[in-house]
């Protein structure tokens, strides 16, 4: 079951990418944070057993693919030229520094075991900053000016999900064994 996070994002993605035009970014970018980070996060935090687990994290991969097309297409939409770039590049920096951030910080919590909790803060710990981060993305982030609504292509959307899931399975999966 490895690679459930990365199989769900790769083979959601383009769909909301797609569906940007009918709804706001702000919008869609705190109900796909909310969905992901608090049902995702929190229940893994609190999940009884492995198979919880695993469905929270597809949730969360989910929640992931209705947020990163948002993200990229708010920064097309809001900046031009060399702002463009520079916006670019600090999403970029966002991205490493959170991924390098946040193994350190996670080994750091595993190991502290925190009340006996072993690793369950590694995920409990997102839902206050993510709740943080939220109410910031309502203030900040600025709103969208009215575009037109464009419809979703069902098949092409099935199309290109099978086309991404045939392409992302094996290299997630890879040389596992049973």
């Amino acid at each position: 079951m490895g690679g459930g996070h990365g199989r769900t994002l790769a083979g959601d993605l383009r769909p909301p990418g797609l569906a940007l035009p009918s709804a706001g970014l702000a919008t869609l970018d705190a109900r796909a944070w909310a969905g992901g980070a608090v049902a995702g996060r929190e229940v893994r935090g609190l999940a009884p057993g492995i198979v919880p687990l695993v469905l929270a994290r597809l949730v969360q991969g989910a929640a992931a693919a209705l947020m990163v097309p948002q993200v990229l297409s708010g920064i097309q939409l809001h900046f031009t030229g060399a702002h463009r770039v520079r916006a670019l590049g600090f999403y970029a920096m966002a991205l490493s520094g959170g991924a390098v951030f946040g193994q350190v910080l996670g080994g750091l919590l595993v190991a502290a075991n925190l009340l006996g909790t072993t690793w369950r803060p590694i995920f409990l710990i997102n839902v206050p900053l993510g709740a943080i981060l939220l109410v910031a993305a309502m203030r900040v982030l600025p709103p969208d000016s009215a575009r037109v609504r464009r419809g979703l292509d069902p098949a092409g959307v099935v199309v290109l999900s099978v086309a991404v899931l045939a392409l992302v399975v094996p290299l997630v999966l890879g040389r596992e064994e049973d």
